[in-house]
């Protein structure tokens, strides 16, 4: 469930419900959410904008709709959910900050994602940063600045227990294994997800995000040791 606006907060306790219903006979079930409604949300790009501002109060905002879904899943203390912090928005603050909308948001973006790990760190939680793709994040120039990105935000926010690792290939569509990089990656040897999250691991683990790789359907994943 993707809670990209703030009136779907509510919804969280009919999905959850489902669950305990559906694990109360017999399933094992957890519930999947997507917590992407950061203030200027997807700060390079249009289609993907959000509803928050930081000139309209978008900071507390924000903060408000963190506290609303952590109080949802207190609600359901039987239900075990998987969060996804903010696609594409870290991603942003390694590539992006000639963008002036970019540069402008990125200290909101780093506390408020702070706040959210730190606010979300609940027994029945586990969470996952997302850390874009290969094609994005993987050139020499871009991984070790995300990677200590990542740890640096991880570490700020207390090292949180429920923090299992990161998540790639969420908004995008990128090649698990390939056995020759495509042409419009030329220069990239980082050109699979593979290959990204094998070659970006050792580096957050030097930066005191300890890591180490899985893979899961559709998505990488790195679990916090």
């Amino acid at each position: 469930m993707h809670v990209d606006v703030r009136a779907k907060v509510p919804t969280i306790a009919t999905f959850a419900k489902d669950v305990q219903t559906k694990n109360a006979a017999g399933a094992n079930l957890v519930l999947p959410l997507v917590v992407y409604d950061l203030p200027e949300r997807d700060c390079s790009a249009l289609a993907s904008n959000g509803e928050l501002s930081l000139a309209n109060n978008g900071a507390a905002l924000y903060q408000g709709y963190i506290d609303d879904i952590a109080a949802q899943i207190k609600a359901f203390p039987d239900v075990t959910f998987v969060l996804v912090i903010e696609p594409d928005s870290l991603a942003n603050l390694v590539t992006n900050l000639n963008v002036q909308k970019c540069a402008n948001a990125a200290d909101a973006y780093k506390t408020l994602t702070e706040y959210a790990i730190k606010t979300l760190n609940l027994k029945n939680v586990v969470m996952y940063l997302d850390a874009g793709h290969a094609g994005w994040l993987g050139w020499t120039a871009n991984i070790t600045p995300a990677a200590q990105l990542f740890a640096q935000i991880y570490k700020a926010a207390g090292s949180p227990a429920a923090v299992r690792g990161l998540a790639t290939n969420v908004a995008n569509y990128n090649a698990w294994s390939i056995s020759t990089c495509p042409s419009y990656t030329q220069g990239n040897s980082v050109c699979d997800e593979k290959r990204y999250v094998n070659a970006i691991a050792p580096i957050l683990t030097a930066n005191g995000f300890p890591a180490h790789f899985i893979t899961d359907t559709g998505m990488s994943t790195f679990l916090v040791s």
